[in-house]
């Protein structure tokens, strides 16, 4: 059987490049798009094919190829002032990185497009309950904004023979985060990570904060099944995670657990609200998926980080 070609925009990324791995493991041809490859990320994506440029040139210069799949994971996720340009300059490059790959997608004659998009669209005066696909989304910002309106272009832009789905991914760790000019922060567990290992001390802003967490690896491996079994033409909208929540006290101190000399300490001051965690109501392929246990993934991930 001939193997399915996967493109992947944002593949150097810290999580567009796990969902290439994963992708080629579970035996898909992966190609990955991104403006650049810093050198840990080709040599994590040793064997899958590379394209780097800006993404409208790279996708145009693809003459030929007909992918079986999209992945569309490129964003801008640092904030305007940070890369010192206006919100609506923030928000034209978000929707031109997604439109010019639909189009693409379309004409290439893609027969699935996926969008990654974040619980990012979600804010605290959402509520502190669990978070499904039909929750009220009404987070403000050219980020939040970027991607409430990618969900909705990518379910318009749908048709019989091209399946379109979004994706939200909640809150993700794993291995090889690192700041790059597009995402410059890293993720809780990251800085948490760090913290113990510079000071011993992992410090606590929000104890009661409930959020979902998901092994990294995990989204690529569900993502291979749902590219496999694509969701109806009704669902426009699917959370994808493994909906297990920690508060972040219970987070602190299972890291600290598997840091020898490591201790935590709660702020005096109370932290901002925060938003509830991601679950979904939907049924689907990722609904039987069998999500990594967060203390399990942070085991394997401080026993990598030692040994590499």
């Amino acid at each position: 059987m001939t193997r399915r070609l996967v493109v992947i925009t944002g593949a150097g990324g810290f999580v567009c490049s796990q969902i290439a791995v994963e992708l080629a493991a579970a035996g898909f041809d992966v190609m990955g798009l991104d403006r650049a490859f810093d050198d840990a990320a080709i040599e994590r994506l040793n064997g899958i094919h590379r394209v780097t440029g800006n993404l409208a040139d790279s996708l145009q210069d693809l003459r030929g190829i007909r992918p079986f799949a999209v992945v569309h994971g490129a964003a801008i996720t640092a904030g305007p002032a940070t890369l010192g340009i206006s919100a609506a300059a923030h928000v034209r490059m978000n929707m031109d990185l997604l439109t010019c790959s639909l189009d693409w997608a379309r004409k290439a004659g893609a027969g699935r497009f996926v969008f990654l998009s974040s619980t990012g669209v979600f804010c605290p005066s959402d509520g502190a309950g669990t978070l499904t696909e039909t929750s009220p989304a009404t987070a403000r910002g050219p980020y939040s904004a970027a991607k409430k309106a990618g969900e909705i272009v990518t379910q318009g832009a749908a048709e019989p023979t091209f399946a379109t789905v979004s994706l939200r991914l909640g809150n993700l760790f794993g291995p090889h985060e690192a700041p790059r000019p597009s995402r410059p922060y890293l993720g809780l567990v990251a800085r948490m990570i760090a913290d113990a290992h510079r000071d011993g001390l992992i410090r606590v802003d929000t104890p009661q904060a409930r959020r979902d967490w998901t092994w990294l690896p995990d989204i690529g491996r569900a993502l291979a099944d749902l590219l496999r079994t694509f969701p109806g033409d009704d669902t426009g909208v699917l959370h994808c995670g493994s909906a297990e929540v920690l508060s972040d006290l219970e987070l602190a101190q299972a890291i600290g657990a598997l840091i020898p000399g490591s201790r935590v300490e709660v702020s005096a001051v109370p932290g901002p609200a925060t938003k509830g965690p991601m679950g979904s109501c939907v049924n689907s392929a990722l609904t039987g998926f069998r999500w990594t246990p967060v203390r399990a993934s942070l085991a394997d991930l401080l026993r990598n980080e030692v040994a590499a």
